[in-house]
């Protein structure tokens, strides 16, 4: 029998708090007529770790390595700090809002970051920038950013644990289905 892959990541989910100011610049921007795939709001979250396709029996591994490194954090609250888009704004292909990285961001990054070296699973060259995309451009395009300015940006972000996503793939986008929830400190609601 032939072991399927998964497509997986390891990945914040986030409340309503954050899904606020990205629905309002979904709105500014599909007044402008961008043409654009949009991440629905149940699936929008801050993705930690992208693992690619992995064995099923891999899988526990990893969420190993996930509870070892999420006892150690306690839930933590951060901010959302600004709207941007990569590569950059006169070439958009992803539409992102940036969240303030916290010490406890930070740590909880590098802890996967270690284990997960462990499982011969090594970290990207890029440097790991905190955001949430909310959505794709199906061409380069520009953005006006400062067409965003005046979203309220003040509420906080809290994360009680960490969640392994099995990312499916269709023809009308992705779907998230959740493996794993890491709580943090070991609390459990």
């Amino acid at each position: 029998m032939v072991e399927a892959d998964r497509r997986l990541f390891i990945a914040l989910e986030l409340g309503e708090v954050a899904r606020r100011p990205i629905t309002q610049a979904e709105d500014i921007l599909r007044r402008g007529q961008l043409d654009c795939r949009w991440v629905s709001p149940g699936s929008l979250h801050l993705t930690l770790r992208f693992l690619g396709s992995r064995r099923n029996s891999m899988v526990p591994a990893v969420i190993s390595v996930m509870d070892a490194a999420a006892i150690e954090i306690c839930p933590f609250r951060s901010e959302a700090t600004t709207f941007g888009a990569f590569p950059n704004a006169a070439r958009a292909r992803i539409l992102w809002l940036g969240i303030k990285k916290t010490t406890e961001l930070s740590q909880l990054y590098e802890r996967l970051n270690q284990g997960l070296s462990t499982l011969n699973i090594f970290p990207e060259e890029r440097r790991f920038q905190a955001h949430i995309t909310f959505g794709r451009t199906k061409r380069l395009a520009p953005i006006d950013l400062a067409l965003m300015n005046g979203i309220d940006l003040s509420g906080q972000l809290k994360f009680n644990y960490l969640t392994l996503f099995e990312s499916k793939l269709s023809p009308s986008g992705a779907k998230y289905e959740i493996v794993h929830r890491a709580h943090f400190g070991g609390n459990k609601p």
